[in-house]
């Protein structure tokens, strides 16, 4: 179907409501007004299928605000939190941090401690066979 702009009379398809020669908006005649009018009184279990969509999705985002709402003050408390305890949490990683390097600086004396006591036993031992 189609529909003649009353601009410049171009025919435009029915699902468009501008016109696409012109941009002309369409009017709608009332033949089609009352079209549309019955089409609405005929079926208004559509309507109510509409309305109980509305509200479960009002619902739905009533509840989801809740959420928000909550989850937006656990942040603020956990915001505070982390602002308090911020510079004895620096504090701890900069031990921790020290304590790894302590660790591996024993570590490595060890090893050479080791080499030395392995070191004096063999010459020792050198020693043992010479006299």
């Amino acid at each position: 179907m189609s529909w003649n702009c009353i601009n410049c009379e171009a025919a435009n398809d029915y699902h468009h409501n501008r016109c696409d020669v012109c941009g002309y908006e369409r009017y709608f005649s009332v033949s089609e007004v009352n079209m549309l009018l019955q089409k609405k009184d005929e079926d208004p279990s559509e309507l109510k299928k509409l309305k109980t969509t509305y509200k479960r999705n009002n619902t739905i985002t009533k509840k989801l605000r809740e959420e928000n709402r909550e989850i937006q003050t656990q942040m603020a408390d956990l915001q505070k939190f982390k602002d308090t305890f911020d510079h004895e949490l620096t504090n701890k990683q900069s031990q921790i941090i020290r304590l790894k390097n302590k660790g591996f600086y024993y570590k490595l004396s060890l090893v050479g401690a080791f080499f030395v006591i392995l070191f004096l036993i063999l010459t020792q031992v050198n020693i043992e066979i010479q006299f």
